[in-house]
């Protein structure tokens, strides 16, 4: 029973990570994963409930009972559910994670993806974790790339790094990306099997 419920949410809804952020509204609507203050992550799932066997009420049971279950594992908090709602017949989920240790833990003990990597760090602990910061750097809003070397005032930057194909909304100024990220106000498409680096002011 314990690894059929981990199975049942991952497989009735859709993980809406692996999408680009749509043109014409770049906002937390049309996002994928959503950045929030202290390093939490919100994630969202989405399904068509267009099937007569599909019961809204029994799988927002299921959700919560795989919420439960993932804090037993890693810890109350890890994961709570931000969000679920049903209407025309679409269900979407935002779930939150408590950290990006937290989301990887998802992704590879729930959706069983592999090599899996995401974390939120200030600078200082990123190259503490051993984050490389490989490549070249583009500031947001100018021409031109820049390495490692130039990054300026990194002691008032968070990092996000992934190697995952995300639509990011970032609530805060994006500095810099690594040069396969596209920004557009306040959302970062990211891409698959790439080193993508966002760096991004906290406010105070």
């Amino acid at each position: 029973m314990y690894r059929l419920k981990r199975c049942i949410v991952v497989a009735v809804m859709t993980l809406m990570v692996c999408v680009g952020c749509a043109k014409e509204k770049t906002n937390k609507a049309s996002a994928g994963v959503v950045m929030e203050p202290g390093g939490r992550v919100q994630v969202k799932f989405e399904e068509n409930l267009d099937k007569d066997y599909y019961d809204s009420k029994e799988l927002e049971k299921f959700i919560d009972e795989e919420v439960a279950d993932f804090n037993e594992i890693y810890g109350e908090g890890s994961l709570n559910k931000a969000s679920f709602a049903v209407k025309d017949n679409k269900a979407t989920l935002w779930y939150e994670f408590a950290d990006g240790k937290s989301y990887v833990n998802y992704m590879t003990d729930y959706v069983k993806a592999e090599n899996v990597e995401f974390g939120v760090y200030t600078y200082k602990d990123a190259i503490e974790a051993g984050i490389k910061f490989e490549g070249e750097f583009i500031k947001v809003g100018e021409e031109g790339t820049v390495g490692k070397d130039k990054l300026e005032e990194t002691d008032k930057l968070m990092v996000l790094y992934t190697n995952q194909e995300m639509c990011v909304y970032i609530p805060e100024d994006i500095v810099y990306t690594s040069k396969d990220v596209s920004v557009d106000k306040d959302t970062a498409n990211t891409k698959a099997e790439k080193n993508n680096y966002i760096l991004y002011k906290v406010e105070e």
